[in-house]
């Protein structure tokens, strides 16, 4: 344990992050951090102070993948049932509450909620519902969670001077996101992060296990 902490703590020091996340922007977490639903988690911010009174922050966990399907946590019809749409695990929160981002926008949607990068959270439910029973494409274009992820007031910050987490936008193509799960997004949240973080993927992905 004290050679992991001092392997922590020298070979990957790196100054605390001051910046403050907005809607649209990513937490990509430390290789460090073990807790189930955050190792190796990219955290997709959708509400933060800037869209609310209180000072709280809301995310996603974005690459967190589990067996559930669409199907089996709403009722839908054949059709649409029939396509086994995944779904991830937004976070500790609130999992029995059902939350999508898309890149499909109003035009599509409707009414929806701009995450200021190319997504969205949200939309009119019967809209949804057409979109998919019309056999369009989910893949790349919807993802959709149980779940999510909040911080109080003070928490985020703390966590970030911490270097819990690192701050990043979001990538260009934003498909990127609705494509990508588990170690993979977050190899890919890692590349784009300065060259100071690039060391985070010679940590051992189970820490536990070494």
């Amino acid at each position: 344990m004290t050679v992991m902490r001092t392997f922590q703590t020298h070979l990957f020091d790196l100054p605390p992050v001051k910046a403050l996340p907005a809607s649209g922007e990513l937490l990509v977490s430390s290789p460090f951090l073990e807790e189930a639903y955050f190792n190796h988690a990219v955290i997709m911010m959708v509400n933060t102070p800037e869209d609310n009174e209180d000072g709280t922050y809301m995310g996603l966990v974005t690459n967190l993948s589990t067996n559930l399907t669409l199907d089996g946590i709403i009722d839908l019809p054949e059709s649409v049932a029939e396509q086994s749409i995944p779904v991830y695990c937004g976070g500790p929160l609130s999992m029995d509450h059902l939350y999508f981002i898309h890149n499909l926008g109003p035009d599509i949607l409707g009414k929806t909620t701009s995450l200021n990068n190319g997504l969205y959270i949200g939309a009119d439910y019967d809209t949804l519902l057409t979109y998919l029973e019309s056999g369009y494409p989910v893949e790349g274009h919807l993802r959709f969670f149980l779940g999510y992820t909040g911080w109080g007031a003070s928490q985020l910050p703390h966590e970030l001077a911490q270097g819990t987490w690192a701050l990043s936008s979001a990538p260009s193509d934003c498909s990127e996101l609705l494509t990508l799960s588990g170690m993979k997004a977050w190899q890919a949240a890692i590349h784009r992060l300065p060259v100071k973080y690039r060391a985070f993927k010679l940590v051992p992905a189970n820490l536990s296990s070494n």
